[in-house]
């Protein structure tokens, strides 16, 4: 079971992830959440599933656990643009 003073960040806020946050919520998790389309992070701020959303990579500094719902392609191009 996971600790509930992780830090998740969920990449990507479309229908997976949306719903991986709605979950992780309802579960009493605190979850950030991050995406490249402001309407989808202003949604799930309004819905209560993300403490905190974003459109740039801020959020993964302080996270514990990282839940990419990326494509599979855009997940290896957007690794290749972010990886350090």
């Amino acid at each position: 079971m996971l600790s509930k003073d992780l830090e998740i960040t969920i990449v990507g806020l479309g229908l997976l992830g949306g719903s991986y946050a709605q979950g992780f919520y309802e579960a009493g998790y605190a979850v950030n959440g991050i995406d490249i389309d402001e309407a989808a992070v202003q949604y799930a701020l309004e819905k209560g599933w993300i403490r905190e959303g974003s459109t740039d990579l801020h959020l993964l500094e302080s996270s514990d656990i990282v839940i990419s719902t990326l494509y599979p392609l855009v997940l290896k191009e957007w690794i290749r643009e972010n990886g350090k």
